[in-house]
């Protein structure tokens, strides 16, 4: 039966998204089970969190549905691009009475130029703030932490602090799930190029990022 694999299923509908489940051939449950349950159990969890659950909560179910309704192997971040939009919305409005810039997605950081070459090594940050005589952050948000994820953001964070001089940036992790115990090794590794790991489903919470921000910015 299809409801073996997934629980919101009532016969070939989700009732949830209340659209067709695109996974019925596969019969395979997709991310969208998983994400929700994490997203709609905020009670237990600090204010900050909640009110960043609460925010992406209808734009993660418009996403998934508009995926179920029309699927296409190039649509992506149906999850990734609501919680990206809700932490940075949240960081803002937490930072808005220090005088900090908090830039919309799409604005480019150099993290490593050459003398030589006509052009540098340049990142879109997911969540990129800066004020003047404070050093620079940035936040890279993710679904869920795996060691590529982590990879790709010590990365660039490296290049930023090292080869580009900014050797005073700030560069921290947010995740939606909860921060498996086999990457803590891996991510004391990662220190001090990455200054901070930080989730809306465990310890630490996205409300001890804000903390961490309000004390570079106050």
């Amino acid at each position: 039966m299809a409801q073996s694999f997934c629980s919101h299923l009532i016969g070939t509908q989700c009732n949830i998204l209340n659209t067709r489940c695109f996974r019925l051939n596969l019969k395979k449950k997709c991310e969208f089970q998983d994400h929700y349950d994490l997203i709609r159990n905020f009670q237990q969890n600090p204010i900050k969190t909640q009110l960043v659950k609460q925010s992406m909560l209808r734009p993660f179910l418009n996403n998934w549905r508009n995926y179920a309704i029309l699927p296409s192997s190039g649509k992506k971040n149906m999850t990734g691009i609501s919680l990206e939009n809700a932490i940075r919305d949240s960081i803002k409005m937490e930072l808005s009475s220090y005088n900090v810039t908090v830039y919309n997605r799409g604005k480019k950081i150099q993290i490593w130029k050459n003398a030589q070459a006509s052009k540098g090594v340049n990142i879109i940050a997911d969540v990129y703030m800066e004020k003047e005589n404070c050093p620079s952050s940035i936040v890279s948000v993710k679904s869920w932490l795996g060691t590529t994820q982590i990879r790709e953001t010590f990365a660039y964070a490296y290049f930023s602090k090292s080869w580009f001089g900014h050797k005073s940036m700030r560069v921290f992790m947010a995740t939606l799930h909860p921060i498996r115990q086999r990457l803590q090794t891996l991510m004391v590794a990662c220190k001090p190029y990455i200054d901070g790991f930080y989730s809306l489903n465990g310890i630490p919470y996205f409300d001890d990022l804000i903390n961490e921000l309000i004390n570079i910015y106050k």
